[in-house]
């Protein structure tokens, strides 16, 4: 016994100590964990392209509509021309312009196809209410006629050329002008128009005026008896929008005022 007292024993405690358990040391409570709901990421990313792809396009359009509209670009301003337009020009044109000045009253021949121009001949004499239908700019012609017909009706190929008249009359009034030829057609034209033009009247190919065209003016006309004698008329319009009547003494030289007016 005596060897007892005083010591203790190991693992044991002391008599009137209650032992206390052992504290566990409380556990850290983990983080909850991030949880991303499924597909909103890729929605997100959809979205935002949809949205810049609809802002492309609208800026597209608004270049295309700026751009249409003459709101991209600065236009410099044109300095005004003071030169007349080529419009104006040609609506300014008188029978001189095209045909030359008058050279005074030599009728004889041009060259082959080229016209000139002359004072008024006194073989002309127009019915009242042609010559009312007229207006003051006019002119008298000799035309260079080199398409020659023989007595048998043969195209002549020598280079001969003979002198024809033509007169062209501006109009005031086209249709009261067209009535008055046509009058003048039936009633003295063949006889009134010989002296001037420089044919037999009495010997026309057909019994009445017969309807042509050339460079889409319309013609009418009466070969004596052929065409390098005719009477050839048509109410021409000129390339400066100017109606003319044209009373010539062949084809050939009615068809080469035609194309001279077109010019």
């Amino acid at each position: 016994m005596s060897g007892d007292i005083g010591q203790i024993q190991v693992g044991r405690p002391p008599v009137g100590v209650r032992p206390v358990a052992p504290v566990a040391p409380s556990p850290t409570p983990a983080a909850a964990p991030i949880v991303i709901p499924a597909g909103t990421g890729s929605s997100h990313r959809g979205r935002l392209l949809l949205i810049i792809g609809l802002a492309v396009v609208v800026i597209i359009i608004a270049v295309v509509v700026l751009t249409s509209l003459g709101g991209g670009s600065s236009t410099a301003t044109p300095t005004p021309s003071t030169s007349p337009s080529p419009t104006a020009a040609l609506q300014g044109k008188t029978l001189s312009s095209y045909f030359g000045q008058a050279s005074g009253t030599d009728t004889t021949a041009p060259e082959a196809g080229l016209f000139k121009n002359i004072d008024e001949p006194a073989a002309i004499t127009l019915p009242a209410a042609l010559a009312s239908a007229v207006g003051s700019d006019r002119v008298w012609l000799i035309f260079g006629q080199n398409e020659l017909y023989g007595s048998s009706g043969q195209l002549l190929t020598a280079s001969t050329v003979e002198s024809r008249s033509v007169a062209v009359y501006s109009l005031n009034d086209v249709t009261a002008a067209q009535q008055a030829m046509q009058a003048w057609e039936t009633a003295t034209m063949t006889t009134d128009l010989a002296g001037f033009l420089g044919y037999d009247s009495t010997h026309p190919a057909a019994t009445g005026f017969l309807d042509g065209t050339h460079n889409q003016a319309s013609v009418r006309y009466l070969n004596f008896p052929y065409p390098d004698h005719s009477i050839d008329w048509g109410i021409v319009t000129g390339s400066n929008g100017q109606s003319y009547l044209v009373i010539a003494g062949s084809r050939q030289s009615m068809s080469a005022v035609i194309d001279t007016l077109a010019q």
